[in-house]
């Protein structure tokens, strides 16, 4: 690369805390205030994100470990699968619903498994920067999301908040990680931004679908 080519690159380039903070705004607006929701709209947003993000996250961070070319990438999805494994993070995700009493439903699993095809057939791809901007922006996201699923919860009346607590402690250092593995990720491709932003995207737009009251 030409020191032109460089410093054409350079002010082209986006960072992961440009794509992740943009991201984290976007979730914010579909977060609505709880009292404009009803129980119905709550055991669904739950109902939806349990059928969703239980079945499909692990899935994608393995993606991510065999697909990136980074060793930083690697470890990042690679020790992330292996906490969200050993701790059986689905299963506590399961329970937090059944406490809920928001377990899905048929309709809840054919709805968020529609969502997450979509997600998946640019998973298969195994392009490694998109991958890693994906389960990055999803960890980033959780920041703002999980909190409010737990106040949903907590209206429903559950008051076991073990996967809310655990994911608050847990995603801070996650959503950090994931800032340096998508910067090292990037760095291997010569022109990764519309990966990045295209990871980025398509998490939000994952999230969403199974967060937002009117989807």
């Amino acid at each position: 690369m030409t020191s032109s080519q460089a410093t054409a690159r350079n002010e082209r380039h986006i960072s992961p805390e440009i794509i992740f903070n943009a991201a984290r705004a976007e979730v914010r607006e579909f977060l609505v205030p709880l009292d404009s929701l009803g129980s119905a709209q709550y055991k669904r947003i739950i109902g939806r994100y349990t059928a969703g993000v239980g079945s499909n996250f692990v899935n994608w961070l393995a993606a991510g470990t065999v697909s990136s070319r980074s060793l930083e990438a690697r470890y990042a999805t690679a020790e992330n699968a292996f906490i969200e494994i050993r701790d059986d993070h689905p299963r506590m995700l399961r329970d937090f619903a059944k406490l809920s009493g928001a377990e899905p439903e048929a309709d809840d699993y054919r709805y968020a498994q529609s969502q997450a095809n979509r997600v998946q057939a640019e998973v298969s791809t195994m392009s490694g920067v998109f991958i890693i901007s994906l389960v990055g922006t999803l960890e980033n996201v959780s920041l703002d999301y999980i909190p409010w699923l737990g106040a949903i919860s907590k209206r429903l009346g559950n008051n076991n908040m073990r996967y809310v607590d655990i994911h608050g402690e847990a995603d801070i250092e996650h959503a950090t990680q994931f800032h340096w593995a998508l910067e090292r990720e990037a760095a291997l491709y010569p022109e990764p931004e519309p990966l990045m932003k295209a990871g980025a995207d398509a998490a939000v737009g994952f999230i969403g679908a199974l967060l937002r009251s009117d989807a």
